[in-house]
This record gives C-alpha cells, structure tokens and sequence, in this order.
C-alpha cells in the first residue's frame, strides 16, 4: 500500500473539531473561516517526497492497539467510513477518506480491501496489516460512529464563532468602469457611500471590534472607483488601533504605482482578487470599458508582478464558458511568468449567468466533470500544478462566510445583507449600520446548517459541506451548489495515479 497522505494524530477526536488540517497546517477555525490567512488554499508543494510505501513488521500483531482493532473486526463492529472516493486502474486503487483527509493507493493485490468480507479469519497477515493502517487513518470506523453528526457539529459551532474576528465585505459603490455582461448587480440601484455613511460606518465597526481582530473585504461595483473611501476607513481604523487585515477583489483596470504603494501599506491589503475573461481581445470585449483606451487584460497581467513583489497574494480566476475556453492554454501562457511565484495562485471555473441574462455559452452542472478534468490537466500542462500535496482536497470547517455570524455585506448605503451575490432588496437585507443586525425570516435561511436530503447522502460533505447556499437558493437545474473539487476527482486520481506509475517504473 503507498500513503499519499497521512493524518494527523487524534484526527478525530471530538476536542479537535475546531481545528484541522489544511495543506499542511493547523488553522484555527476562527482564522480559517474568515480567510484572514493569505495561505489559505495557495500553499505550494515542490516535490512528492511525502508519498511513502507502508511497511509492516510483525511486532504490530503483538500490540494492543491491533488487538482491539482484530476484535472488532471479528465481531463485525467496524464498517467503512461514508466518505471515500475511490477510482480503479488496471495495476492500482486511489482511495481518498475526505473525514481524515488520508489518501492511499492500493496495489494490484490490495485493491478491494475496503469491501469488507464478514469472516476476519478469510483475511491473510498483509490484508490485516493493511486493515489495521486503514483503521488508524479513517477508511475504516466503528459502527456507532456518526460521520455526518460530526460535519452537523462543524458547521455549527463555524457559524456560532465566538466572534473574535469580524469580517465585513463592503461595497463602497456599485458603480464600475466595466459592463459586464454576466454581472449580477446589474438591477440594483447604482450608488456610492456617502461622507454620513462612512462615518456610520466607522462607529458601527468600533461599536463592534471592541478589540477584536477585524477583515475588510472590498466588494463593488468596482472598489477602486472609490479609492477614498478605502482610504479614509483604513486611516480611521489604523488610527484608532484596530487590529485589521483585508482583501479586495478588483478588474484590475484601475491599478496604479500609487494604488500598489496603498495596498501595502495603509490599507493593509493581503490577497487581490483578478478576473480574467479570454484572452486580451475576448477579455476587453467582455469587459466592455467605460473608457474605451483601457486595455484592462494587460493592466491585469503586468500589475500582477507589481502586487507580488510587496508581499501580496494575488488570486487570479480564470470565468470560462463555452465561448471562450478556447483561449485557456493562451491565459496560462500570459500567467505562466508567475507561476512559480509560492503567492500567485491561479484557478478555472464556470461563468454562470444572473436571472436577467440570454447569454447562452455557460455550461451546465452536467457538464462539470469534462470542463474540470479539461481544465486540471491544462493547468498541469502548463506548470501550475507542481505535485500531488498541491491538489488534493481538504476538509471543509464551514460552508461559505455568509453563513457566519461575525460576516456581514454592506453595501453603499449602510444596508446589512449575507452574500454579495444577492440582489440589494429589501427582503434580502438583514438590518443597517444604524440600527444594527435584525433577526429576519431571511437572516434565519442563512444561519440554518441543515443540509438539503440530497447533500445529506453524498459522499463529498467533508470538502464541501453543502456548498454555496445562495445557489442552493436560487433553485436554478443548471447551476449547483457543490465545490468545483467534487469535479475534479477524477483528473486529481489520475494525476496522483500518473505519479505513483512513474515512480514504480522507475
């Protein structure tokens, strides 16, 4: 048997459930929720050596541990654990436990290990060896032991922090230089915050902090639009001595010397979100600028070497449809300058289309699996995926920021909402920095943890916990709620398999 990746010990012990592993590193929940780290899902991995082969001696047969373990499989006590994944290969089994995040590849005389037989005594040393290892690491449990209790929990006690850290994602406006077509805040109301919300704003934030740490996530229209406001809030809160972090997520066209001079330093900027659209000519098209003499794609790309080179974490999402991802190689290309740079990350997804739109490029839920596994291996192709530790997935400690109660949406007149992807109505608002956060029918939908009959049985809950819950909402077949992830199983398998043969062979 070859170990991909192992636990950590007391993985499941019920103190630990506020913490667990992510890449590599212990993040406490409060922290990990909030996405305050800029490491967050953007550590990367150079080599492979942690993949090991398991070797037994025969002391284990001796020790109690194995004991206890042999008895309760004699006595039909132990089961396999609800959430595994498990792709086949002629010579080779990849089996993933998302409870405990192990991983392990079986070889050509393991593979079918994890169908229990109902005699232990059918079972040979190795088999029993390799059993044990299973047990220890989570494919294998006790039959009283309740896995989607456990997520029922994590979710829970992720939503009811204790509120050390309060996150806001505030909207300065909703203008922006760009026109979109696939954006979802084309219906609401364009406007900016004015001196009276700001200054409320400043108060409600205080009011709140009392010393707690705080994260500022810029959200717009387009936030550098109102450069000012970032501006003035992050003085106040710097000279008022709250502890802050923050994260903007921008077009990218409005970027400037004296922007990135800013972002470093006063406004204490971590992570920069960037879109990219196509290729330079698709990608101003779609953007369609204000000012037609702005080359937003180049802005974008050459900006990115500015924003590494002061420490920031550049996270740069790759919007594809039907339309345009025939111009992926030729992004990655453009992108690949940065990509062995340990704070650039890249990722692909799926364009999906507000209620509003006719665009008919973006691609359905049903074809996920393909457009994932396409582009998986074009991101392995062009060097940015390095290893195996790089891709496999996590365990999820929440199910998105809106459904904590320390994150709020505020939007440019002081409005209260959960998820910026909503529209700004009255029905979806959840109180105002005047008179605080109300107790609404809409605020309960999205502080309600249970999970929809079909998350309940999937396999996937420990890496997606239910996924976005604004999609979930929205009740559209073609779009679904799951983590992106779920789909790239296969060509994740697939790597891991293309590695461990090498390997082998050589």
């Amino acid at each position: 048997m070859l170990v991909v990746r192992e636990v950590k010990q007391n993985w499941n012990k019920y103190d630990n459930i506020g913490s667990i592993k992510g890449n590599g590193r212990d993040i406490p929940i409060d922290v990990w929720q909030i996405d305050a780290n800029p490491l967050f899902g953007h550590e990367t991995f150079y080599d492979n050596s942690d993949v090991k082969k398991l070797t037994f001696n025969d002391s284990i047969i001796d020790s109690e541990p194995f004991e206890i373990f042999l008895s309760k499989l004699k006595n039909c006590d132990l089961r396999v654990n609800k959430y595994i994944y498990t792709r086949n290969y002629e010579d080779m089994e990849i089996a993933f436990c998302f409870d405990s995040n192990a991983v392990v590849a079986f070889e050509k005389n393991e593979m079918g290990l994890l169908n229990l037989k109902d005699n232990a005594d059918d079972y040979n040393n190795h088999e029993l060896y390799c059993l044990f290892y299973l047990y220890s690491c989570g494919f294998i449990v006790d039959c009283d032991y309740d896995e989607f209790t456990k997520y029922s929990l994590l979710r829970n006690k992720s939503m009811l922090t204790d509120n050390n850290i309060d996150s806001y994602m505030i909207l300065p406006t909703l203008h922006c230089n760009a026109r979109c077509f696939y954006c979802f805040e084309n219906n609401d109301e364009k406007c900016n915050m004015n001196p009276q919300t700001i200054n409320q704003l400043k108060a409600f934030i205080v009011n709140r902090s009392k010393g707690r740490k705080v994260v500022i996530r810029w959200f717009g229209g387009e936030p550098l639009m109102r450069a000012d406001v970032i501006d003035e809030l992050s003085n106040f809160l710097s000279e008022n001595s709250i502890d802050f972090d923050a994260i903007i997520t921008t077009n990218g066209s409005l970027i400037t010397d004296d922007i990135i001079s800013k972002i470093a330093s006063s406004w204490h900027i971590r992570k920069v979100h960037l879109t990219l659209d196509g290729n330079e000519e698709e990608h101003n098209k779609r953007k369609n600028y204000k000012q037609a003499k702005i080359n937003g794609y180049r802005c974008t790309i050459n900006y990115i070497e500015s924003l590494l080179n002061v420490g920031v974490y550049v996270v740069c999402r790759l919007n594809l449809d039907r339309n345009n991802i025939k111009y992926l190689n030729g992004i990655l290309e453009d992108l690949s300058v940065y990509k062995d740079n340990p704070r650039f990350f890249a990722h692909a997804t799926t364009l999906y289309l507000p209620k509003y739109s006719d665009f008919k490029g973006c691609y359905s839920k049903d074809e996920y699996n393909e457009v994932y596994t396409y582009t998986f291996n074009a991101m392995l192709s062009k060097g940015f995926i390095k290893s195996v530790n790089s891709v496999l997935p996590d365990k999820a400690v929440f199910r998105c920021t809106a459904c904590m109660n320390n994150h709020y949406v505020i939007d440019p007149q002081g409005n209260l909402f959960k998820c910026e992807q909503e529209e700004k109505t009255d029905d979806h608002k959840v109180g105002n920095i005047w008179d605080g956060i109300k107790y609404t029918t809409h605020m309960g939908y999205w502080m309600d943890n249970n999970l929809s009959s079909e998350c309940e049985n999937c396999n996937f809950i420990p890496i997606c916990q239910g996924g976005c819950k604004w999609r979930e909402s929205i009740d559209n077949y073609e779009l679904t709620p799951c983590v992106n992830t779920r789909y790239q199983m296969g060509a994740i398998s697939d790597f891991i398999y293309l590695i461990l043969s090498h390997g082998k062979s050589s």
